[in-house]
């Protein structure tokens, strides 16, 4: 029996009503393959339960599972309790409750599924099952998985809808399981913000909007339920060894930053394991606000709600707080115990303990503002006497002395208002300062702020923009120099700090406005001696961002003060070395720039005065020309950058690799040239070099001057980073063609042979290949060498850095645009071609990939345009492909042909492409790397070649897919796959074959294939 012919006769079977006469015909039809099972469960309806369940054939769900630390959704069974859940919710409720869920028995699967049933049963059936969820320690069992815990936010919704509030509060239970303290410190990091609950995040439940909504005849039950929680995780605390503690538990969540008073539910995602404790506290409280402090009338139940959730609550300092507010809530009820609470400051202090355990953060002061008018006269004097006497003490230690004067003074002004004249001027003589009754106490660490800084100047925008430029510069030379701004800064706003970064702002700012007039006043810009050098950096920043903004105005600008700015930075570095070292940010509380920045920032401006707009440079090249070389050749000489930046140790930029180690590469050396001096200088050179060779004619063979040659021979010599080596190797096209032979006799430099230099080397050489295919420098003899010597390379080579162009991706784009665009001297027969082919299938792959990426596939203009007015370049893609098929078998080189499966520029004959995707299948045995193109093109494949289509669908669908290493998953693309097997089965030659593949991937791929069946059944 075919599993086509298998499912017509479960369907069969399904469309009766079940009995016990059906017992043997239904095991015997689902032990036929795993795909009957599933195909039998999927169809079978509500009305099957009870037969399904009473004759044993869910008895699967009871059972443990093999591997209790994964799952899947791929029990049948499971799934379909999961479907008829809402058509029978008491049945399936009956079945989950005898299922055996324990330690002993577990099967996460079945956990996971029941609770996603539960999620949707009505409120009486789940009502029954929250029991079971609580004492079965569901929560528990499943926090090694990572559950959100939406399932329990439908629970909590059903039950409160409906009123079923003794469930809410069971399933409530539930949630709140607090870890062992066993669990609890082999999962601790050793820090405070470990998490107590087995929930990762306990706000996806909502269980603290539903605990405090529970009705008033509840709240009690609620309040002792999470009073209770918030003990266990209190005892999770080490006991304190300290002889000077107060509590003798240590606090695991601290709660320095929570005022009691203040403190509210969010009611919003939680941001650290931390929170979930702060929403439970936050619940407490406002429990105790319904329950405790709207019913101080009633003295009694309000002493009895508090012994019976707070008196008993485990000694800690945030616990302690806690009560203090409860307490509070109601004065008159407990104005004894408030005495007691308030006296106990004095007693620590008496006894050498921590005081600041027992009156830190606001709840203290706070309670004792609220309370302490219902405190008889007497009480009160001898309470401020008290005060004044412990804390008005002289210290041995003045920085303790300090805060411990602080403390009293807060205290009292706290009660300000309580205080005589006389006790007011007692606090002035022995605090320093008068109690104030405005004095609002503040946590022990204040509420966190976040968001951009942005730092400001002295003053505003406007009032900048109306300073004379010479006003402005006298400013920056006194009194917004970056140390006197630092003194002015106050910190009250950390988000938009007083410092000379913002000065520098501005100044770029207005430069936009007047470019003419900064220009023309360039010279007060540089003061090595008075002027500080972010400033110097603003300014030549800030004309760079002007030119950049309108080349056109810039073009008729006057650049001569400009210029000589640049040539006096010049002449004072050459007389004396600028300092290169960056600047500490905490020294004036911003960045500024050093002279490093200062002369990036001139590179910069030379790269705008030299790049062209409408085919001419801003500035006038020929009359400029001799500083412009002096400046640059100046900056060639810059240290930055050095070795030191490019080694893993030293290095200042750096990557981090995917993973979960720490474990860092440095950055590649185009990005770290181009955030450097030398290299950045070498940009504007290369730029400086393209209008210098305007002088020359064509006829001139070499078109680049010698002391250029020699500048640019210096800082090869000289050169030991990475960075700049690979800016010789990217630019170097700029300078072969103004003198080959010269170029030539560099070579060995430029791509040194010594194994010290290596290193170097394989920069210059990534620059080369990173750049655009030159069929002159190609075809050169002395590259040839290099392309071979680049074949060499294994790629284990400078391992410790990040790459801006692989090497062996680099020289597999260069050999493979050579092949297909210049046919004519470069194919099958040539040695290098050869030598690219006899190693490295990794860079081989890269070569067929590229191909099929920028010539099949891609949009790319100019490969485009290649192959409509060359027809061999056309013709050499399908001798390519011929050529690989029957000269290589390494199946990675074939898994590469993905871009190529395309009609859209009709390259191929589409028989002869079926043709060669079939062979291309078999050597992968059905992979791609990228198979989106096969897919969408393989309705036009089966109609071209329907026999060599059906073997494709064959290799990989199911050699590929089903029984290789992952699985095809078509119905992302079901009209292709549909229409391609409809039209194999209604071809008379292909027909039979499409059938027995259908039937093969139903039964081995199951119900991601069953669609196709449709196919079979038509009419």
């Amino acid at each position: 029996m075919t599993q086509i012919e298998l499912h017509k006769r479960i369907d069969e079977i399904l469309s009766k009503a079940p009995d016990g006469s059906q017992i043997q015909a239904v095991s015997n039809l689902i032990s036929e393959n795993l795909d009957a099972k599933q195909y039998f469960y999927t169809k079978a309806d509500e009305n099957w339960l009870d037969f399904l369940w009473q004759n044993g054939f869910l008895n699967v769900i009871k059972e443990k599972s093999e591997d209790p630390t994964r799952y899947g959704y791929r029990t049948p069974e499971l799934n379909y309790l999961v479907k008829v859940a809402d058509k029978k919710p008491k049945e399936v409720v009956d079945s989950m409750l005898s299922v055996e869920i324990s330690k002993d028995n577990f099967n996460p699967e079945v956990v996971d599924q029941f609770l996603h049933i539960c999620g949707s049963l009505p409120a009486e059936e789940l009502a029954r099952m929250v029991v079971k969820i609580r004492d079965d320690k569901w929560v528990q069992l499943m926090s090694i998985f990572n559950d959100w815990g939406s399932e329990y936010e439908k629970m909590f919704a059903t039950l409160a809808k409906n009123k079923k509030y003794d469930g809410l509060l069971i399933l409530a239970k539930a949630v709140f399981a607090v870890k062992t303290k066993e669990a609890f410190n082999k999962n601790s990091h050793g820090y405070l913000a470990d998490n107590p609950f087995y929930f990762k995040d306990l706000s996806y439940t909502k269980i603290f909007e539903y605990l405090v909504n529970v009705n008033d005849e509840n709240a009690e039950k609620a309040l002792e339920l999470a009073c209770l929680t918030i003990s266990e995780i209190v005892k999770l605390g080490d006991k304190r060894s300290d002889e000077k503690a107060v509590f003798e538990i240590e606090d695991m969540f601290s709660f320095y930053d929570v005022d009691f008073f203040t403190l509210d539910l969010k009611n919003e995602r939680l941001r650290s394991d931390r929170e979930n404790v702060k929403e439970l506290a936050a619940s407490i409280k406002k429990l105790a606000q319904n329950l405790i402090g709207s019913n101080c009338q009633n003295t009694d139940s309000a002493i009895f709600i508090y012994d019976k959730c707070f008196q008993t609550l485990p000694q800690c300092r945030s616990m302690w707080r806690l009560q203090l507010y409860v307490m509070s809530l109601c004065p008159n009820a407990f104005q004894d115990r408030l005495k007691q609470a308030f006296s106990r400051l004095f007693e620590v202090m008496e006894a050498g303990k921590n005081y600041y355990e027992i009156e830190s953060g606001t709840e203290y002061k706070k309670a004792l503002k609220k309370s302490f008018g219902v405190f008889d006269s007497d009480y009160q004097r001898e309470f401020i006497a008290k005060v004044l006497q412990y804390f008005g003490k002289s210290l041995e230690d003045k920085k303790e002395e300090q805060w411990h004067k602080r403390d009293g003074w807060q205290i009292l002004s706290s009660i300000c208002k309580f205080l005589s004249a006389d006790e007011k001027n007692k606090c002035e003589k022995i605090f320093g300062n008068k109690c104030d009754s405005e004095f609002i106490p503040e946590t022990s660490i204040g509420t966190m702020r976040g968001g951009t800084v942005s730092p400001r100047g002295a003053i505003s925008q406007d009032e900048f923009n109306k300073l004379t430029i010479v006003d402005i510069i006298g400013k920056l030379k006194n009194e917004w120099k970056p140390d006197v701004l630092h003194v002015q800064n106050t910190h009250d706003d950390f988000l938009n700090p007083l410092n000379a970064e913002g000065v520098g702002s501005q100044l770029r700012t207005d430069i936009a406005k007047r470019l003419q007039d900064y220009l023309a006043n360039s010279s007060l810009f540089f003061d090595r001696d008075v002027l500080d050098e972010h400033y110097t950096y603003s300014f030549f920043r800030g004309i760079q961002e002007a030119m950049k903004v309108d080349k056109t105005v810039a073009k008729d600008l006057d650049w001569d003060n400009l210029i000589e700015i640049m040539v006096t930075v010049v002449k004072s570095g050459k007389e004396k070395p600028f300092d290169y070292e960056k600047r500490e940010r905490e020294t004036y509380d911003s960045w500024l720039a050093s002279w490093s920045g200062v002369h990036s920032s001139m590179t910069d401006v030379l790269q705008e005065l030299l790049n062209e707009n409408e085919g001419q440079p801003v500035i006038d090249f020929d009359k400029y020309r001799d500083k412009l070389f002096d400046i640059i050749e100046y900056l060639l000489s810059s240290p930055d950058p050095e070795p030191k930046d490019e080694e893993l140790e030293t290095a200042v930029s750096k990557t981090r690799l995917a993973g979960d180690k720490e474990e860092y590469q440095v950055t590649d050396p185009f990005t770290i040239a181009i955030n450097t001096v030398r290299g950045r200088a070498f940009q504007a050179f290369v730029l400086f070099v393209y209008q210098d060779g305007k002088q020359f004619s064509k006829e001139d063979s070499v078109k680049i001057k010698n002391e250029v040659k020699g500048v640019y021979e210096t800082v090869l010599k000289e050169e030991n980073t990475r960075a700049l080596m690979f800016m010789f190797g990217h630019y170097l096209p700029s300078f072969y063609f103004r003198d080959k032979d010269w170029i030539h006799g560099l070579l060995p430099q430029i791509f040194p042979t010594d194994s010290n230099n290596q290193h170097l080397y394989l920069a210059s050489w990534e620059g080369y290949l990173a750049n655009n295919l030159y069929e002159e420098i190609f075809f050169d003899p002395e590259f040839q060498k290099l392309y071979e010597r680049g074949l060499d390379l294994t790629g284990d080579e400078d391992s410790n850095r990040r790459y801006f162009k692989d090497p062996d991706e680099g020289i597999a784009v260069h050999v493979a645009l050579a092949f297909i665009v210049y046919h004519k001297r470069f194919g099958f027969d040539d040695e290098l071609f050869k030598k690219f082919w006899a190693k490295d299938v990794e860079r081989q792959a890269d070569l067929i990939s590229f191909i099929g990426r920028m010539f099949v596939s891609g949009d790319n203009a100019r490969a485009n345009e290649q192959l409509s007015k060359d027809t061999e370049s056309r013709e050499r893609l399908v001798k390519l492909w011929e050529w690989v098929l029957e000269n290589h078998t390494d199946s990675k080189i074939f898994e590469s042909f993905g871009f190529w499966i395309n009609f859209e520029k009709n390259l191929f004959a589409p028989k002869w492409l079926a043709e060669k995707v079939k062979e291309t299948l078999s050597k992968t045995q059905g992979a791609l790397d990228w198979d989106y193109a096969l897919v969408k093109n393989i309705d036009k494949l089966a109609e071209a070649s329907p026999s060599d289509t059906l073997e494709i669908a064959r290799l990989f669908l199911l050699e590929g897919g089903v029984r290789g290493k992952k699985m095809r998953m078509p119905f992302m693309y079901d009209d292709e796959w549909v229409e391609a097997l409809r039209t194999l089965y209604n071809t008379s030659e292909t027909k039979k074959a499409t059938y027995t593949l259908i039937d093969d991937l139903v039964r081995e791929g199951s119900s991601i294939f069953w669609k196709f069946e449709d196919i079979v059944e038509e009419k």
